[in-house]
């Protein structure tokens, strides 16, 4: 076993009565304390409200190819319950509400947020992230948000799209609608309703297909979706057209909610850290490393700005 060192210790200290009693985070939720300033809730002074549960349920939401994605996983549920010496069972959600519905619920345990939902279930609901997928190199691993047209489409470029209908993912979804609108209104002056018209196709592949197929106008898709797609010979490249890449976002991490037991929490991560797939749970690569929110995360915080901050949380 690999040591777990700095910032990663303080899974397992408590904190005093009177921390708590003076513990102010307004990025957090009510209810919720960031003593160490990491941006993400500490463990419940109170030990009954932690979580220790018998069997380990991890969630997240495919994108595309359910049963391949089932499959898959089934390595990693089997790698987990080796390494923790429990069992573990593998969710897979409908849709983004559908499994932060069961993280509140704490129904699931170890969770793969959507890049979009991060920072609300973070400030909202508890989720504490743990790792970060990288590749071979340590790297950070990470997506674009493209904008893309049929491949027969007049539309050319961004400014293009006045007067057209844009299709979106879902309104969690940061590739597929929190940072094309703020790239759209920052970058381009384009305001939805005034100069453009837009709907929710639900998931990625969906988005993606219908663009292909010239059922949709425009559409803004994760480039990993596209580019997974491509590869499984679901999708004919020379079928669409990108006209907008963004820069690069962190891939979604895996996290547990701040109520699992820290001791529980310690062992998850080191399992993580020591995993070597010979296949990717999620993106490319099969390595992870310690998630750092308060920086992995700024790009896609100071993105989203006020508007993300000022959710509210429900």
């Amino acid at each position: 076993m690999k040591p777990v060192a700095g910032a990663l210790a303080l899974l397992l200290c408590g904190l005093s009565d009177a921390a708590w009693a003076g513990c102010n985070s307004p990025h957090l939720a009510p209810g919720y304390c960031d003593q160490d300033g990491d941006l993400v809730a500490d463990p419940p002074h109170d030990k009954s409200q932690w979580l220790d549960p018998e069997v380990i349920m991890v969630a997240d939401v495919t994108t595309y190819d359910l049963l391949q994605r089932v499959d898959r996983s089934g390595r990693f549920v089997h790698y987990l319950e080796n390494a923790l010496k429990r069992k573990v069972r593998y969710f897979v959600a409908r849709d983004n509400a559908e499994m932060t519905d069961a993280f509140k619920a704490n129904r699931i345990h170890l969770v793969n947020i959507n890049s979009g939902g991060v920072a609300q279930a973070v400030r909202c609901h508890g989720f504490v992230p743990l790792v970060q997928i990288t590749d071979a190199g340590g790297k950070l691993a990470g997506y674009t948000m493209e904008l893309v047209v049929p491949a027969a489409s007049p539309i050319k470029s961004v400014r293009q799209l006045k007067g057209h209908r844009i299709t979106f993912v879902d309104d969690t979804s940061a590739s597929g609608y929190k940072a094309p609108l703020a790239i759209l209104r920052e970058q381009f002056g384009m305001l939805p309703g005034r100069d453009f018209r837009f709907d929710f196709s639900g998931r990625h592949d969906s988005s993606l297909m219908g663009v292909a197929g010239g059922i949709y106008e425009a559409a803004a898709i994760a480039s990993g979706a596209r580019e997974d797609l491509e590869h499984s010979k679901l999708l004919d490249a020379a079928a669409l057209r990108v006209i907008y890449t963004s820069r690069p976002f962190p891939l979604p991490p895996w996290g547990v909610s701040n109520r699992l037991a820290p001791a529980l929490s310690k062992r998850l991560l080191q399992a993580l850290l020591d995993y070597r797939g010979d296949d990717a749970v999620q993106g490319p690569g099969n390595h992870f490393r310690v998630a750092n929110y308060k920086d992995d995360w700024a790009p896609v915080r100071a993105m989203f700005g006020a508007g993300e901050a000022g959710t509210k949380c429900q």
